[in-house]
């Protein structure tokens, strides 16, 4: 509207701002959205979402711990919700803190070869899936709309 108004003569510094704001827009695409950096980090949790290593479930399952594994992508919607209306609640992240859970998390937002197998493995063709590991039996998996309830019951057992 300002160079609307003053006129295309006096309007050189306002286009130049637009094209440096669009041009950072454009170089760091990043840094309107989450990233998967943002959301795993909780430092000196023990809790703190990590990334998915696979080797880990076992070394972790194997040594008494119970893990649980979000697949997520960026662009997944429901998966945000989930994430911050379950996965994220504060009476989620105290449970999970109180009996040591091990979250893990992996960021299908680039559809990963790997995590493309581990979700066929699963029987699902995309995200979410969330995998509920408990330290002795197999791994159990979660509905794909999670609420508190659906998560504090699965870690009941």
């Amino acid at each position: 509207l300002w160079i609307k108004h003053r006129g295309l003569t006096q309007a050189g510094p306002a286009w130049g701002a637009v094209a440096l704001l669009a041009a950072a827009i454009v170089a760091a695409p990043g840094a309107l959205t989450s990233t998967a950096a943002e959301t795993l980090a909780e430092p000196g949790s023990e809790t703190a979402w990590r990334p998915l290593d696979r080797g880990a479930i076992a070394v972790l399952v194997t040594g008494g711990k119970t893990v649980v594994v979000d697949v997520t992508a960026d662009w997944c919607i429901t998966c945000k919700v989930n994430k911050r209306l379950a996965l994220d609640a504060p009476s989620v992240r105290a449970a999970m803190q109180a009996r040591g859970v091990r979250r893990l998390r992996a960021d299908w937002t680039r559809h990963d070869p790997v995590i493309t197998e581990a979700l066929a493995r699963f029987g699902r063709s995309g995200v979410p899936l969330y995998l509920y590991y408990p330290p002795h039996g197999p791994p159990r998996v979660l509905p794909e709309l999670l609420t508190p309830g659906l998560v504090l019951a699965a870690l009941d057992g």
